[in-house]
């Protein structure tokens, strides 16, 4: 919870600016420096392209996962148009894939790489688990195995998206033998010990883990929207009830990280809130656009 939904990674540079573009500086405002930066800089920036992990769409969810397709990585990602997922910034081996072997110098010294076919099987086995699994009221339930005593007893092995690799045989063609359960009293006491079984290759850099995907697309992730498209209808009548007039409109409004009284600043924690009126109707909306539909449009 503290990683995945307490703090955020700004990637910034001495400009001012981000390495990760996706971080957009909100007009108007500044990042700081020090611990007034580090309390209050998320205010001031918008994220760019975030995805909601409740999403249910095979597609989006492979398309997402594509995000990499063709990157370079020592130059042999974007010659087989493989999406790279590498633990390295410069990998001491070539890339990995579905033909590779255990035994080969590449599952210890290079990087792993999907194909579109095992990207999008690999969407559609997450859909699943999400239907399984969900709602997420925090990343941290998105990521992390369940810790809930009385959960299917699936949920307390893995987290979501490693079960849906491992449900997709992504790494058997590297896969070694598996190891057993960890049976010490002081594990077993407090954690779930076959959660500490599986392949005793796993962990090497040829041997996907969700940690690999998260390390590519883990900080564009949400559990929930900021951003939502509205539609309403209204009718005038006579009084008795013949209809005169109707009419539609659309309106897209987004949540802002300030609150609606400005007596709480946008870091204050729910808890700590001060003003009764923050308690109640939390942050701030505003209108980004407005228009008038046709009938016609209502159905699209």
């Amino acid at each position: 919870d503290r990683l995945w939904d307490r703090v955020f990674f700004s990637a910034r540079e001495n400009t001012g600016l981000s390495y990760n573009s996706r971080l957009v500086l909100r007009p108007g405002r500044e990042l700081k420096q020090g611990r007034e930066g580090i309390d209050g800089n998320a205010s001031a920036l918008f994220v760019e392209g975030n995805f909601n992990v409740h999403c249910r769409s095979v597609e989006a969810w492979r398309s997402f996962l594509m995000a990499n397709f063709g990157a370079k990585v020592t130059g042999e990602a974007a010659e087989d148009k493989r999406i790279p997922f590498s633990r390295f910034v410069r990998p001491a081996a070539g890339m990995i894939t579905d033909k590779s072997l255990p035994s080969d110098p590449e599952a210890y010294l290079g990087y792993r790489s999907l194909t579109e076919a095992e990207a999008a099987k690999l969407a559609l086995l997450i859909v699943g688990e999400i239907d399984r699994r969900g709602p997420f009221f925090s990343l941290a339930e998105f990521v992390n195995r369940s810790a809930v005593a009385d959960a299917p007893r699936e949920f307390l092995l893995s987290g979501l998206l490693q079960a849906a690799i491992d449900k997709s045989d992504i790494n058997q063609a590297i896969a070694a033998r598996p190891a057993g359960a960890i049976a010490a009293p002081s594990v077993s006491q407090i954690y779930e010990p076959a959660a500490y079984a599986g392949d005793i290759a796993a962990g090497v850099p040829g041997y996907l883990e969700q940690g690999d995907l998260l390390a590519r697309v883990g900080h564009l992730l949400t559990v929930r929207s900021d951003t939502f498209v509205i539609r309403a209808y209204g009718t005038a009548t006579r009084a008795d009830g013949t209809v005169t007039a109707r009419a539609w409109c659309e309106a897209t409004v987004q949540r802002l990280p300030e609150y609606v009284d400005p007596g709480d600043v946008p870091g204050t924690a729910l808890p700590d809130l001060k003003s009764p009126v923050n308690t109640t109707f939390g942050r701030r909306f505003i209108i980004t656009s407005f228009r008038w539909l046709s009938a016609g449009e209502m159905t699209s």
